[in-house]
């Protein structure tokens, strides 16, 4: 049985993360990421990066029917741990949470 996609929903809250990102100052307009070696980029990038690079763009891949999104994810506990000490990034660990709820897992 297939569990309904919000597609709408991924492209809405890939530009929410963009834009939150770049509040932050932490958006670069970085090239599409071409290797991804392990969980949220590690150890070839940092987790903005990843975010960036990755992430995004494969929200956007979402909402226009190219992808799936992953039978589970934990991009904000991944979020909570890397941004540790960051108070201003509450808004984007808010936006990761929601990215979470996505998959149908």
């Amino acid at each position: 049985m297939s569990i309904p996609v919000n597609r709408q929903l991924a492209g809405e809250l890939a530009a929410a993360i963009e834009t939150e990102m770049r509040r932050l100052g932490w958006w670069h307009d970085q090239p599409d990421a071409e290797k991804v070696e392990g969980a949220f980029g590690r150890p070839s990038m940092t987790f903005s990066v990843w975010i960036e690079t990755v992430l995004v763009p494969r929200l956007r891949q979402v909402a226009r029917g190219e992808l799936d999104p992953p039978q589970s994810s934990q991009v904000a506990v991944a979020a909570v741990r890397e941004l540790d000490g960051y108070d201003e990034a509450g808004g984007l660990i808010e936006l990761l949470g929601r990215v979470d709820r996505l998959s149908p897992g």
